[in-house]
Formats: structure tokens, sequence, C-alpha cells
């Protein structure tokens, strides 16, 4: 039976304190907007979800720097499909896996707070999805939640993979380590080599990154939002 061509964009549902200059992290908008465009113009349905139905967005990705207007807009206009599938967000839990062929972690800071150990709706969605023959992609900070996600083995689905995601060279040249140590909260490279993976950097940290083994794609940064989605949209034209 065919796989649906439904994807599950996963996000962060912290939304709070964490920058040097008072600014709150969250949801990082476009490491949302790119593949929610990807798999629409690919002709998927999709869903946005998080842990608890609720989510902000990282005001650092707001800025004009990461953001251009017309994806403002986009998060905006009541009309825009995008804004419409943020406006119906849904919770984790109350998702069926079976509607999804594809689950995409998105990442921003906040994942650092509550993706590790503290979001099992969004673990479970991407394992029985994974279990179902579906892909996971996970991208930025996103790759957080897949040391929870386990097949129906009690397998971690990370353990061995060849991944990549945020790594501690982009913590350090963005200033945050103390922020994090201080606050005892998760670096994305050293979570991710705890459960077993084999975690392949971007070097330099915010160049495009994307790995593939087997059903999970992972990106490093932002800029690897785009292109983990359309390797995905191709992996999925060959299940």
């Amino acid at each position: 039976m065919p796989l649906p061509k439904k994807a599950a964009i996963i996000i962060t549902s912290y939304n709070g304190p964490l920058y040097p200059d008072g600014m709150n992290t969250g949801a990082f908008l476009s490491e949302v907007y790119d593949p929610f465009k990807a798999y629409t113009d690919a002709g998927f349905e999709v869903d946005i979800v998080s842990e608890t139905g609720k989510f902000g967005w990282d005001e650092h990705s707001l800025s004009p720097a990461f953001a251009p207007q017309e994806m403002i807009e986009a998060s905006k206009n009541p009309e825009n499909a995008f804004a419409k599938a943020l406006a119906n967000i849904k919770k984790a839990s109350a998702t069926t896996a079976s509607d999804y062929g594809l689950v995409n972690v998105a990442g921003g800071h906040g994942t650092v707070f509550d993706f590790v150990g503290k979001a099992p709706g969004d673990a479970a969605l991407a394992g029985k999805v994974y279990d179902n023959g579906g892909l996971v992609v996970a991208v930025c900070h996103g790759p957080c939640l897949l040391p929870d996600v386990v097949d129906k083995d009690g397998n971690h689905i990370v353990k061995g993979k060849q991944v990549t995601g945020f790594p501690d060279s982009g913590e350090i040249v963005m200033g945050l380590v103390e922020t994090l140590d201080k606050g005892n909260l998760a670096y994305t490279e050293r979570v991710l080599k705890a459960a077993g993976a084999n975690y392949l950097e971007a070097a330099p940290p915010f160049d495009s990154k994307v790995v593939v083994d087997g059903r999970l794609v992972t990106g490093a940064n932002p800029a690897s939002a785009t292109p983990a989605a359309e390797t995905a949209i191709k992996l999925f034209g060959e299940l």
C-alpha cells in the first residue's frame, strides 16, 4: 500500500527567553516555512504539529537576515496556506501516524528546552511514521528529538546512523555556550553522539549540509532546510 503523500512538520512548543539580548527563542520561521513550501509545491498535504498544540517564533528568525518579507507575510496572511496550517496546528498526541508518509522536524533553539526527553508525542509520531516505512527528516536543532525516536521493537532509529545537526561550533559563533551550560540545555551535536549516531559536522557551521542514511534525512542549519526537504521528496518518490 503506498504511503500517504502527506507530511507532518513538527515544531517546538517552547517560546521563551534564551538570547543575551533578551529576545525569545522558539520555532525558527524559515525552518518551518521552507519545508512547508517545498512539500506543498511537490503536491504534499502538510500539517504543522507540536507537543502541546502551541508554538511561538524565535524572534531572531523574524529578522530580515533570515526571513524575507514574503515569508513574514505568508505567516500572517489568513488566506495563505502556510498561515492556515499554523492556525490549525495539531497536538502531537491527537495525530494519527498512518495519515503521514513523512515527518519533518524543524529547529530553532526552542528545541533544546523541550525536545530532549520532554516531547513523547512528537517522538512517538516520528517513530510510528518510520515504522510504517515513511521518512523522518530533522534539521538544525530539530535532531535533538531523534534520540527519543524508537521503532516498534524499541530500537533507537538514530543509533549507528550517519546524521548531522547544528554543531557545537555554531553555538560558539552565536555566543550561546555560557547560556546553554548555565541552563543545562542540550547541544544538538552532543545528544546525537551520546545516542550512538555517527555525527557529521557542517564546517563552516552555517554552510548547507544534508546527510541521508536510509529513511533518515538530516540537515545541519537553516540553510539546509530546503535542500533536506527536496532530498526527502526525491526519496519519497523512490519508496
